[in-house]
């Protein structure tokens, strides 16, 4: 009885079969990662969306109506990009202030949102809501959209090629209690 071990003929099958078997897994793995960056990356893009419209809904809020003016327009091209606003940048136009009243309402609109990554980007516009209708429909004055679009780049674009979008009505009619 002789106890020689494997042949070199059998060795190789086993690798091959190892390697063939193995070729599957990998592709599996790298696939499962991809989907996971694009999973946290559209979770990353939902937190700064929603970030971004609770801020401009806590400003919109604390201002007066007669203070809201227009960020961007209704059409496509209408998007203002807040993607580094820093602490200096105003919501509300750069009037001169006459009150103290006014004051405070500069200061509440005081756009301050924490930076995103540079494969991010902050679009925002704000506008009344019936801004494309067609001129026989009466406007409803207290009505306004706000639209918060981020977009990002994937790991093997160039340019910004996916996108999600959050839309807001923002109904406040001055109410005085009595």
């Amino acid at each position: 009885m002789r106890n020689r071990g494997f042949s070199f003929i059998e060795v190789m099958v086993a690798s091959m079969l190892t390697i063939l078997l193995m070729g599957p897994l990998v592709a599996l793995f790298r696939q499962s990662n991809q989907e996971t960056q694009q999973s946290l990356d559209e979770l990353l893009a939902m937190m700064y969306a929603r970030e971004t419209v609770e801020h401009f809904q806590t400003i919109i809020d604390s201002a007066h109506h007669s203070q809201r003016v227009p960020i961007g327009n209704h059409k496509d091209t209408g998007w203002v990009d807040f993607s580094q606003a820093g602490a200096n940048t105003f919501l509300f136009g750069k009037r001169k202030i006459a009150d103290h009243n006014e004051r405070l309402i500069k200061a509440r609109s005081l756009v301050f949102l924490r930076p995103i990554p540079p494969n991010y980007r902050r679009l925002v516009r704000f506008y009344p809501s019936n801004a494309g209708s067609p001129d026989r429909y009466l406007p409803d004055p207290h009505l306004y959209t706000l639209d918060v679009r981020i977009e990002w780049k994937t790991l093997t674009s160039q340019h910004f090629n996916r996108s999600v979008e959050l839309t807001l009505l923002i109904d406040r009619n001055e109410v005085t209690p009595r």
